[in-house]
């Protein structure tokens, strides 16, 4: 036999371990020791445009050689993958960091097919680092490293110049002369050194193949080559067999399985019989089958062993029955020849619901039985092109060492001030700038802060001082974790784009909240290996996609010379919430006297007024019922002084119209100075147009609704645009007597703790009214409480502690801050409920009279939340209005649950989950809704990941049904909607475990299924995985509801009715944000660089410790 040279066989030395040994390989023409022949040409790849013309020339190879560059690590990143096609082609080298959209375009799926071989040396690290970073799973390697350990018959590695030396008489010249260092293949322009260097790697491989293989042909190795290559891209330790020794192992392995089957009495295997599936039903196809559309799938039995077998009968189990049907199999009998006998099956599947049909067939050779699982996606094949992942997920890392951080500086460039803005900030007492305490810090680091705060939450009780110490250290806790999982976003080596003034920055995530940016947050900046000097940037602009940033001169006109200038860009986090809550923390250290009964009522040390009495009001609003009115009474009248009044709201019992009534009594008909705060503007306006909408009109000066330099102009609704601070070109904070002349001020808590520095004395408001106060972290609700408030002001918390809480972000902190305010007075004595089911009306009046839902939709709530206290009161003809509607599967009930199987997914460097497959159903539904007259804004649309809140409204609008609302669960706590539509996108269990840990998702959060199915007025429709959804106790409990009502249609289900479950305690951790995602991928970062020696299980604290 000839090599492709033209050569005979002949001996080559193998180094190995000191000893030599002798191997057969086909000779080459005489040449050198070290081959000189001309090498291919090299071309870099930089550009989709030129990517797509090098992928589809490559994608004609039937072998290419492949390499990559760059830090191989799976949480790295890869600078170079270089390919080469063999036969004269040119070694294509793949530029990943100046266009990272080369995988998704072709690249990966030339990686990935099973058509081409994918020649590489010692393939471990290469494989790993591709299937972390991109997702994609190398296949069909030769590991050329592998392959000469079988040749070799040692374990021994050797390097790819030694290789290449003895298999092809080439090696790569610049290997001696590269000092491999941290960011050498992160230079760009790419030095030519560097380029040639990473062509050599390549461009030798398919002559060495071509060798090696010939070899292995004539010495029986070839399988057992593979075999190593496939382990070795599974990162395993590959078998090393000669000839003889695998002869023996065999026989040994087959006498020890002839033993084990004779003990436990069963059949002997077949040897080399497989089976395989048609490539239409492989998921990675993504082919969606239409509903109702029959589809044949071919299953194939193949025997490559040398025994003639035979085929025996076959059978197939699906999770929905009658789904799937065997059409065609083989008559029981039927010989299948040795070496390539192939004898084909036909599976039938006709569809009938959306999501993945699943089932497995089982066919008998011989003594073998063979199973071919089957998993095939139905739906709308539109919808799915449009919904699919843009690219694979790869999970966002930080991508430099500590030790050489990039945004290490040694001095800091500040922006301009805006024009029209004053030197120095007009407020009359300045906000305290409080930095966490270097030996807070430290306690952090030693992991002991969780236990610290247990301790200290176990001696406050009744002791202010203590607690403002207990709030406080949380807060620096809960400050340290947000600059940590801020650097997440991190942003390396990237370019601005000049815009006028400004410089325009794309942020991936941006849409979605990640990183959450607002107009006048600051951004800090170095250049990428130059000058160690920190930009700190201005965000004046918020765009989709970008931000506009203001900077110094300086660089401004560094971009604008050079717009490839690279820049390391770091996000941070808005101090200015955390700053008014120390100061109000610091305002409870000095007046502990009256503070000391606000915080901790207590039945028998109430201060009670003297002259206390209830007096009757004459109703602004008639509709107002008993428990409303006492309300309104309670909260005018003050009969305890200091200790706050609980308004409890729990859904669709009038909590926003019981306090617009107090508020119109207080401000417009007894002259009050009112204070309506909240934790959100939307909140915050929700109120205020309920105040403008009132039969009372209001002057001019009754209602100011303030707002944050941050807010655009254009979020502002019509209603209030003539109410607010807006002086036509910004938001100005209003003078301290412009304030003391307006009976009602409406803002956000933020806004509100900033008044007192303004100018606004204590004691200026009679009350202060703080709705969602349940939502209210507690130093939230102090930075307001602690400046304004004095002996003669009212505090009044609204709210329902069994909905969402506050939001946490530290797992330390969230048992101290998790407790809002209002469920911390709510759960002592004098505020709980008393034996004959009755609260102190003094303190307290919880709302029971439900005005929004059907029955049947508040039933379950109801139970496992409020104990049975609410009553359905709603009109008829709103939540009857869609009980006979043509779509239900059961006229009169009002509770539809899909069943879909579908699939977990995500895309690009976005943590958040989506499930395709059910939001072609949700478009379905609200399909067939428009079709039967309901109006698109009486439709909503709930889920609890961000991803599928952007999925689920692209497809609405896709099919013009964008009127409808599409959010979170957060976004729509307060609000109703006749009809709301609940996708739920978990479908897999195992996944389920994370959710819990980081709080996402529905299941195992109580309080997000509360708010999300007491939404619905009319109409409540869930989609989801009924298998996933069951096991958790709300969720299994409404689906045993709505199958027992007749609710229930899509995927197979069974339910098992579960033990007895004990609702009484519905409290859940409070809901982290969309934290959706933030998975602990911080903890193997370093911090606090003044503390080198210290760490915490997570990133650098940079700039909040103290001294920095």
């Amino acid at each position: 036999s000839l090599d492709p040279t033209g050569g005979s066989y002949h001996q080559v030395v193998f180094r190995t371990a000191g000893t030599q040994a002798r191997q057969a390989a086909p000779s080459r023409p005489q040449q050198s020791a070290v081959s000189t022949s001309a090498q291919p040409q090299c071309k870099l790849i930089d550009s989709k445009k030129a990517a797509g013309a090098a992928i589809q020339s490559l994608q004609e190879s039937k072998v290419v050689a492949v390499d990559i560059e760059g830090d191989l690590r799976p949480d790295g990143t890869l600078s170079l993958v270089q390919v080469c096609g063999g036969g004269g082609d040119p070694v294509f080298v793949f530029d990943l960091l100046k266009c990272p959209d080369i995988m998704r375009m072709g690249l990966g799926k030339l990686l990935q097919t099973r058509k081409t071989v994918k020649v590489m040396h010692d393939c471990r690290q290469d494989v790993r680092a591709l299937r972390g970073q991109f997702g994609v799973f190398v296949q069909k390697v030769f590991d050329t490293q592998a392959a000469h350990m079988m040749l070799s018959g040692s374990p021994q590695r050797v390097g790819l110049n030694e290789l290449l030396q003895m298999y092809s008489g080439h090696e790569n010249e610049h290997k001696a002369s590269v000092q491999h260092r941290q960011g050498l293949w992160e230079q760009r322009p790419l030095p030519q050194k560097l380029l040639e260097y990473a062509c050599q790697d390549v461009c030798y491989l398919h002559e060495t193949y071509d060798t090696m293989r010939a070899v292995l042909e004539e010495k029986g190795l070839l399988d057992a080559a593979i075999h190593a290559s496939l382990q070795n891209a599974n990162n395993q330790h590959p078998q090393l067999q000669q000839p003889q020794q695998q002869n023996e192992q065999q026989q040994q392995q087959q006498q020890r399985e002839k033993k084990d089957r004779k003990e436990k009495k069963e059949p002997p295997a077949d040897g080399d019989v497989s089976i395989e599936l048609d490539p239409l039903s492989v998921e990675t196809a993504r082919l969606c089958i239409p509903l109702g559309h029959p589809v044949d799938l071919r299953i194939r039995v193949i025997n490559n062993g040398t025994r003639v077998l035979k085929m025996g009968p076959s059978k197939v189990t699906c999770d929905r029955e009658g789904s799937y049907t065997l059409t065609h199999a083989p008559p029981k009998g039927t010989l299948l020849r040795a070496g390539d006998g192939v004898e084909q099956l036909t599976l039938s599947l006709c569809p009938v619901v959306i999501g993945l049909h699943r089932c497995e067939v089982v066919v008998r050779v011989g003594r073998t039985s063979l199973k071919q699982r089957v998993q095939v996606r139905c739906g709308d094949q539109q919808d799915d092109d449009l919904l699919k992942p843009a690219g694979p997920y790869v999970k966002r890392r930080r991508r430099v060492p500590r030790n050489e951080d990039p945004f290490t500086h040694n001095g800091t460039v500040d922006p301009p001030r805006p024009e029209g803005t004053p030197a120095k900030s007009n407020n009359v007492r300045p906000l305290p700038d409080k930095k966490i305490p270097r030996e807070w810090a430290e306690i952090m680091i030693a992991q002991m802060a969780g236990r610290v705060l247990e301790e200290l939450q176990e001696q406050c009780e009744g002791n202010s001082t203590i607690f403002a110490d207990l709030l406080e250290k949380a807060l620096f806790t809960e400050e340290a974790r947000m600059h940590l999982d801020v650097q997440l976003y991190d942003m390396v080596g990237v370019c601005m784009r000049p815009s006028g003034r400004h410089l325009e920055l794309e942020v991936p995530g941006l849409a979605e909240g990640r990183p959450s940016v607002i107009r006048g947050d600051w951004v800090n900046v170095t250049l990428d290996g130059g000058e160690k000097v920190r930009y700190r940037g201005r965000v004046d602009g918020v765009m989709q996609k970008t931000v506009k940033l203001a900077f110094d001169r300086s660089l401004h006109d560094k971009v604008v010379a050079n717009k490839y200038t690279r820049l390391n860009v770091r996000f941070s986090v808005s101090r200015l919430p955390l700053r008014v809550a120390y100061q109000g923390i610091n305002e409870v250290r000095l007046n502990t006297g009256s503070m000391q009964f606000t915080l901790f009522p207590c039945a028998d040390t109430l201060v009670v007024r003297s002259d206390a009495s209830v007096e009757r009001i004459s109703k602004i609003n008639p509709l107002l019922n008993e428990l409303q009115t006492q309300a309104v009474e309670h909260m005018l009248q003050w009969d305890v002084l200091f200790a706050p009044y609980v308004l409890w709201g729990p859904p669709g019992t009038g909590k926003t119209t019981t306090l617009v009534e107090f508020v119109l009594q207080a401000a417009v008909l007894r002259h009050k100075k009112v204070l309506v705060v909240a934790p959100s503007n939307s909140a915050t306006d929700n109120i205020a147009q309920r105040l403008l909408m009132s039969p009372v009109e209001l002057s001019p000066k009754a209602l100011l609704r303030v707002y944050a330099y941050s807010r655009s102009h254009s979020e502002v609704p019509d209603e209030l645009k003539g109410c607010c601070n807006w002086t036509g070109s910004e938001f100005e904070n209003p003078s301290s007597a412009k304030m003391a002349s307006m009976d009602i001020i409406a803002c956000t808590l933020t806004k509100a703790g900033t008044l007192f520095n303004a100018g606004v004395r204590r004691g200026a408001f009679d009350f202060i009214v703080i709705d969602e106060a349940s939502n209210a972290t507690e130093p939230e609700v102090l930075g307001v409480v602690g400046p304004l408030a004095d002996r003669d002001t009212r505090v009044i918390l609204a709210g329902d502690h069994k909905q969402l809480g506050p939001i946490i972000h530290s797992s330390e902190a969230q048992p101290v801050l998790g407790l809002s305010m209002h469920e911390r007075l709510m759960s002592r004595e004098a505020y709980s409920q008393r034996a004959d089911g009755s609260f102190d009306a003094r303190l307290v009046t919880e709302l029971v009279d439900s005005y929004r839902s059907h029955p049947e939709i508040l039933q379950l709530p109801n139970e496992h939340f409020y104990d049975n206290r609410l009553r359905a009161m709603a009109r008829p003809e709103t939540s009857h209005s869609l009980v006979n509607w043509e779509h239900l599967p059961k006229p009169g009930f009002p509770l539809v649950f899909e069943g879909v199987d579908g699939k977990d997914e995500r895309e690009l460097n976005s943590p958040s989950w989506f499930n395709s497959m059910e939001a072609t159903c949700v478009k379905e539904w609200a399909a067939k809704l428009i079709a039967s007259g309901v109006d698109q804004k009486d439709i909503g649309v709930i889920t609890p990941y961000h991803k599928q809140v952007q999925k689920v409204r692209m497809l609405l609008k896709a099919h013009d049904l964008g009127g409808i609302d599409v959010g979170s669960t957060e976004i729509f706590q307060g609000q109703e909607r006749r009809v709301i539509i609940i996708s739920t996108v978990r479908s897999t269990e195992e996944l389920l475990d994370v959710d819990a840990r980081h709080h996402l998702g529905f299941v195992a959060n109580s309080r997000r299924f509360n708010v999300a199915v007491t939404r619905a007025m009319a109409l409540l429709i869930v989609v989801g995985n009924p298998k996933v959804l069951s096991g958790d106790p709300h969720w299994g409990a409404l689906l045993r509801k709505i199958v027992a009502g007749g609710g229930y249609v899509g995927m197979s289900l069974t339910v098992e009715e579960p033990e007895e479950e004990d609702f009484s305690d519905a409290r859940s951790p409070s809901e982290a944000a969309s934290a959706d995602e933030n998975e602990s991928v911080l903890s193997d970062w370093d911090i606090l660089p003044d503390f080198p020696n210290l760490r915490i299980g997570g990133p650098a604290f940079l700039s909040v410790a103290e001294g920095r």
